[in-house]
């Protein structure tokens, strides 16, 4: 406990940030005090992330002794989303991780982000995946409400002509994934984590139904609960 409130401290501080530019890729770094457990998880934001903006869920993983890296990418509507999926390769030599676990994690466009990276990056050693409220599967579309696609075709185009990777699950079914989604949501809705559950190609797939909408790992604390007992569940760590 009293190595998580340094960290916590820590955090708070700034001293365990750190920012640098790789090639066209912006990376924030965190690094605890005390590293309580191992392995990096590479966090990829959902909507219009920016650098400068960190979320909560951050800083609760660091204060849990997890290593951070977050991609603050280009947050410009027109930008091409497959770009964005050779971040994670970048990342992975930008911090010299390639013997150490990874873990991906997303929420909403940056869970779409991760999961199409690990249906790609096959070779890559990805240990975990961690997706939230992400739109996994091309129905996506059509799910939701007539209102909300009109708004969200107009801030995200792209989705539009992009493959997801609902199709390419099975070049994942090795590997851990937890998926949460809210049952309340309209941006992404429900039918879209079900269509993971229901479909059995995950071999080990922790999957949870929050009561709120997509701000679930926000508004729910029982997201953050589910989040850490996956990443320790793995390692010999059961919270």
């Amino acid at each position: 406990m009293i190595k998580k409130w340094i960290n916590l401290i820590a955090f708070k501080l700034g001293l365990s940030r750190h920012e640098r530019t790789y090639g066209t890729l912006n990376l924030i770094k965190f690094n605890p005090v005390f590293h309580l457990y191992p392995g990096t998880i590479i966090y990829c934001h959902g909507g219009f992330g920016k650098l400068y903006h960190v979320p909560d869920i951050i800083k609760e993983l660091v204060t849990n002794g997890y290593n951070i890296s977050y991609i603050a990418y280009n947050d410009d509507p027109d930008v091409v989303e497959p770009n964005i999926l050779n971040d994670i390769d970048d990342i992975r030599v930008a911090l010299h991780v390639s013997d150490s676990p990874i873990y991906l994690m997303g929420v909403s466009r940056g869970a779409y982000v991760a999961l199409q990276s690990a249906t790609i990056l096959q070779n890559q050693k990805i240990n975990k995946i961690i997706d939230i409220v992400g739109p996994v599967k091309e129905s996506w579309k059509e799910d939701v409400d007539p209102k909300t696609r009109e708004e969200l075709s107009r801030l995200f185009p792209y989705f539009y002509t992009i493959p997801f990777p609902f199709e390419k699950l099975d070049k994942i079914a090795n590997i851990p994934i937890l998926a949460v989604y809210g049952k309340m949501d309209n941006v992404v809705p429900l039918v879209q984590g079900r269509a993971i559950h229901d479909s059995f190609i995950i071999k080990d797939l922790t999957y949870f139904e929050s009561n709120s909408g997509h701000g679930c790992l926000t508004d729910d604390p029982n997201v953050l609960k589910y989040i850490l007992n996956f990443l320790r569940s793995n390692n010999g760590y059961m919270a």
